[in-house]
């Protein structure tokens, strides 16, 4: 299925059973200004920095990418590669071999989103993927960016992603990085699985031609609906969230976003969605 980006039909984009509207309740009462992450400034003092990590429907994310544009709204989408583990194949592309062959339509997707005005990152698998195709992840890399090049798509960011095995094995995605560690974490330790094994922290950021990673901007605040709920951190007074979603309101929703700076101290701010958790509104339908 492809959109038409110039169609009038699609305005407004819907959370999957909170009935959440994606601009009026959530986005417009966000703290200005709203930026995608290569406009990411610490010396401002105030933002909200919006992401999307697509790790399903890109149809769903080029959904949300429309109603965004037609609010002069800009952000970033993270494009989640196979890793030949828990994803052998998804709308990214398939593993052959040690190399990932990319889905014919991928690109012409990518640039549907960057033809209105966001950014496309990594989202970065980085770890598990050499594990499960058995490479080096700095071939794995290199591959990736080099493929959005020779597409006319500059890669300047990664995103971490929180796969199974990341869990399984307790690592995290963009400690494949020197330049993002943990606390409480050994700095460069290896990782062995199925007599595969790779050294964290060892590739550099800059020798890629990266900027940053999504976890390690400034914020005091994060927000995601991860698995379909709401969660993240606020300078004071958090909420508690397992209660908060069982008794879930739109209007305490509103009421929470819209006082973020008041209520919770919030100055800068890091929101996540998932568009597989939202669908496009056409003609009263959803999609």
């Amino acid at each position: 299925m492809f959109y038409n980006v110039n169609s009038k039909d699609l305005k407004k984009v819907i959370m999957y059973g909170k009935g959440i509207d994606y601009i009026d309740d959530l986005v417009a009462l966000l703290p200005k200004p709203i930026l995608p992450m290569d406009k990411y400034d610490p010396l401002l003092e105030t933002y909200t920095l919006l992401r999307h990590d697509v790790d399903f429907s890109i149809l769903n994310a080029i959904q949300m990418a429309i109603v965004e544009e037609r609010h002069d709204i800009q952000s970033t989408y993270f494009m989640l590669h196979p890793n030949n583990m828990d994803i052998k194949s998804n709308y990214y592309g398939h593993i052959e071999g040690n190399k990932i062959i990319h889905h014919p339509d991928f690109i012409y997707h990518c640039k549907q989103i960057i033809d209105l005005g966001h950014e496309i990152g990594i989202h970065n698998d980085l770890v598990t993927a050499s594990l499960g195709i058995r490479e080096k992840p700095e071939n794995l890399l290199y591959a990736q960016i080099e493929f959005f090049s020779e597409n006319g798509i500059t890669i300047k960011g990664t995103a971490s992603h929180g796969s199974i095995l990341a869990r399984e094995l307790g690592f995290v995605n963009y400690e494949i990085f020197s330049d993002c560690t943990r606390k409480d974490s050994e700095t460069g330790r290896t990782i062995v699985y199925n007599d595969w094994s790779l050294q964290l922290n060892s590739l550099k950021m800059s020798d890629f031609n990266l900027t940053y990673e999504a976890y390690f901007t400034k914020r005091d605040t994060y927000i995601s609906e991860s698995r379909g709920k709401w969660g993240g951190k606020f300078p004071r007074d958090t909420p508690e969230w397992t209660e908060w979603n069982q008794e879930f309101s739109i209007s305490n929703f509103r009421s929470m976003i819209s006082s973020m700076a008041e209520t919770y101290g919030t100055k800068k701010a890091q929101l996540l969605i998932h568009p597989c958790w939202w669908s496009g509104i056409v003609n009263g339908h959803q999609l």
